[in-house]
């Protein structure tokens, strides 16, 4: 029997089970052997099991698919570029009872979002109750390549904005402790670099073995997937070693993938506002966001070193003044004991 006729609401799912699953939504042409072996699919598979485990809520009565292999199927008819009315008439066979139309019209297409999320990792649905926070995407009938395309626009920055280069400055782990942010890791790869809840929190999609999985994949808009792994190497980068010291704590909890601890350096060119297409929009609001003059704690201070001349001017100011301080209390006091004698 194949692994993956075992049951979705089956946890946890076997390893061998895992490999079968990865191997058969996204073949990989492009990787070798040893670098696929490097890739970090723990994450995925907690994301896996939450969208199965919510789709299966009321003993399962809102989706067809009860086993791994269904998932596949449908896969591989998304990945035909068929359309959701085009899956929806092939699905209708796998109904063995007299459900009426209606009826199975929503649970094959809750079927089909399902798959599509656990392929795309978007958030595509139209049942609430089986998609996860964050930006939902409608599936309107039009084949899967457009609904992707319709999501990651490319977008047109003005020629102000053209000029930006993103500095080494410009980390993850910076804007959490320079400019206040908290990083929310986000499995919505629409919700990629958004900033939600009154410019203090940024979503991150973390998922780079995933990424690195869909390079060659025609579905997604050309360019997307090879940007956004570039966005990652931008705000992970190596040689932040207290960026990478958190990272590691990070994903010692189990949050992340470990992948996004291994992202390559960017070259000088890479950091350009330009070869950011997809991405750049939001890039651009980071980074004002974290260029903003705000009243900030000393410890923002200690930590933002943008500006070499300003931080060491800052601090020696400061110690002067809490040197001046500490003196002459002392010798005020010396002078009151003097006194007293």
């Amino acid at each position: 029997m194949s692994t993956l006729e075992d049951f979705l609401h089956k946890s946890p799912i076997r390893p061998r089970t895992k490999q079968d699953i990865v191997r058969e939504l996204w073949p990989s042409v492009l990787d070798s052997k040893t670098a696929q072996s490097a890739l970090d699919w723990g994450p995925y598979f907690i994301y896996y099991q939450d969208q199965c485990a919510a789709a299966l809520h009321e003993q399962g009565r809102h989706v067809i698919a009860r086993t791994h292999q269904h998932i596949i199927e449908v896969v591989r008819k998304i990945e035909q570029g068929r359309t959701q009315s085009d899956i929806r008439t092939d699905l209708r066979g796998w109904f063995q009872t007299t459900t009426q139309l209606s009826d199975q019209n929503k649970i094959i297409d809750n079927t089909i979002e399902l798959a599509a999320r656990l392929y795309f990792m978007v958030n595509i649905g139209s049942y609430h109750s089986m998609v996860t926070q964050g930006t939902r995407l409608p599936w309107n009938d039009c084949d899967p390549k457009q609904i992707m395309h319709d999501a990651f626009k490319k977008t047109f920055l003005g020629p102000s904005e053209t000029k930006i280069r993103l500095e080494k400055d410009f980390t993850a782990f910076n804007l959490q402790r320079i400019a206040d942010f908290r990083i929310c890791w986000t499995d919505n790869f629409a919700d990629h670099l958004r900033v939600v809840d009154d410019d203090r929190v940024v979503a991150i999609f973390h998922h780079a073995s995933f990424l690195h999985r869909q390079r060659g994949n025609t579905l997604f808009p050309a360019g997307l997937v090879d940007e956004t792994i570039l966005t990652l190497a931008l705000v992970f980068p190596k040689h932040d070693k207290q960026g990478i010291k958190w990272l590691r704590g990070e994903h010692a909890c189990g949050k992340i993938d470990g992948r996004l601890k291994h992202c390559n350096s960017l070259r000088f060119e890479d950091r350009n506002i330009e070869n950011f297409q997809f991405w750049g929009s939001r890039l651009v609001a980071l980074k004002q966001i974290l260029d903003e003059p705000r009243s900030i704690n000393l410890k923002q201070r200690w930590y933002d070193r943008r500006d070499g001349y300003a931080w060491y001017t800052f601090w020696i100011a400061l110690c002067v003044l809490v040197l001046t301080v500490v003196f002459g209390t002392v010798q005020s006091i010396t002078g009151i004991i003097q006194a007293i004698k």
